[in-house]
């Protein structure tokens, strides 16, 4: 509830996103490859909940504090990247060198809160389909599925009826009936169709999460700016304008009071 409420920026759509969410295993299906495919080894994995890593502890505190599925974890030290996602079989996130050593608890905080964002499961299509186009073909067939009566573009027809065909031929009925209510409620808001926007929304989210996690927004407002460039399409100003507005919200001070984060006077 908190997530949606409060957590979520404004232009984050909730129906495109739970749509999304219900299509995802059949989309992850395709795009999951198997450990060895990103060097994952059984001796770098670790357990966030028992390991006296720093990293791995904040890692697990994180995953509980924001409720969200618990990915494997596997440390790299002889990686020099920073932290990355694994689409795997169960899912992973792989930290390297980058960001084991010169870091505060709360750099580490935001870093880890932000990356873990994207396990929700209205965002994790994001990292199976990065492409705004691949969004749309999704979103679109996902809608033709549950509505038979949708029109689907003609200019995009041809290439969005094999999804069709795809997601239709996956989902179990229980799915199927989700996806019938949340498209049916879509159609009904008839929001705009702007997955730009949506996507960008959901890398705001994750700043968001960033922020309330580590609550210090100078820490946040400086983990922004150290990001490599081309990570999102997000400008890191636009990222910064938006954490200073969000950390004098009403929905901020909800959540830091919910979180403990609140001095009574």
């Amino acid at each position: 509830e908190r997530w949606v409420k409060d957590l979520f920026h404004p232009d984050e759509d909730i129906f495109i996103g739970k749509v999304f969410e219900i299509v995802t295993s059949i989309i992850f299906k395709r795009k999951v490859q198997p450990q060895k495919a990103y060097g994952l080894k059984k001796k770098d994995k670790k357990d966030p909940f028992t390991s006296t890593e720093a990293f791995a502890r904040i890692f697990g505190t994180v995953v509980r504090v924001l409720n969200l599925p618990l990915p494997e974890l596997y440390v790299r030290y002889d990686q020099a990247f920073g932290l990355q996602y694994a689409i795997t079989e169960p899912p992973a996130s792989v930290v390297g060198q980058a960001l084991l050593t010169g870091y505060s608890p709360q750099d580490l905080t935001f870093i880890i809160a932000k990356h873990l964002a994207y396990y929700r499961g209205e965002h994790y299509i994001r990292l199976l389909e990065p492409t705004v186009s691949g969004l749309k073909t999704l979103l679109l067939a996902s809608i033709k599925v549950a509505n038979r009566n949708f029109q689907l573009p003609q200019d995009v027809a041809a290439q969005i009826t094999p999804v069709v065909q795809l997601i239709g031929g996956g989902l179990l009925p229980v799915q199927m009936e989700q996806l019938g209510k949340v498209v049916k409620a879509f159609l009904e808001s008839q929001g705009a169709v702007d997955l730009k926007r949506w996507g960008s929304a959901v890398e705001l989210t994750s700043c968001r999460v960033g922020l309330l996690l580590c609550n210090d927004l100078e820490v946040a407002v400086r983990m922004v700016n150290a990001e490599p460039p081309g990570l999102s399409d997000v400008p890191p100003k636009e990222k910064v304008k938006e954490l200073i507005l969000f950390s004098v919200s009403e929905e901020y001070f909800r959540l830091r009071q919910v979180l403990g984060f609140v001095i009574n006077i």
